[in-house]
Order: structure tokens, then sequence, then C-alpha cells
């Protein structure tokens, strides 16, 4: 099971996953608390750049939403924009 998602791992995942439990597992005990620390820094840096990305992307969600307000374009409106595309596309398939 994948620990993120709790979906099954699939077959190349679960053979890579023991291949790193190997490997890990023939390091010596200064060697795996070297590498866990290693992990963990990346994986500390990694979530700061995530909570980043985060927040750099709710400022530009706000300031879409902004701009659409300032040029009236509301939900309603997209949904019916949507919708004309939508229509128009299925009548101009050759299906």
């Amino acid at each position: 099971m994948n620990p993120e998602t709790n979906e099954p791992l699939s077959p190349a995942a679960s053979i890579a996953s023991a291949d790193i439990a190997a490997e890990f597992a023939a390091l010596t005990a200064e060697e795996q608390e070297k590498q866990r620390s290693e992990w963990t820094q990346e994986l500390a840096r990694v979530e700061e750049e995530i909570e980043t990305l985060r927040t750099v992307l709710a400022s530009k969600t706000r300031h879409a939403s902004d701009l659409k307000r300032k040029l009236g374009i509301t939900v309603w409106r997209e949904l019916t924009d949507d919708m004309n595309q939508g229509l128009k596309n299925v009548r101009e398939s050759s299906v």
C-alpha cells in the first residue's frame, strides 16, 4: 500500500520499494542514520516548497477572481460559455 494514497503499489513500485529497503538494510547503522537525516532534511525542504506553491497558487487564484470580477465574468457566465462551446463542439463533430 502507498502510505500517501492508501492505494496498492504497482508491481514496479513494489519492486523499487523492496530494492530501496534492501539497499538501506545493507548499510551500517551509522550510514542508515546519515541516510535518515538526509531524507528528513530533503522532506522538510520539499514540504516547505509545497507550502510556498500553495501560497502562490492561492494568491494567483484570488488575483484571477478579482480580474474576472472586474471584467464582469461571473461563474454563471463561465458555465454558460462552457456549455455553449460544448454544444458547438458536438454540433461540429463528425459523430
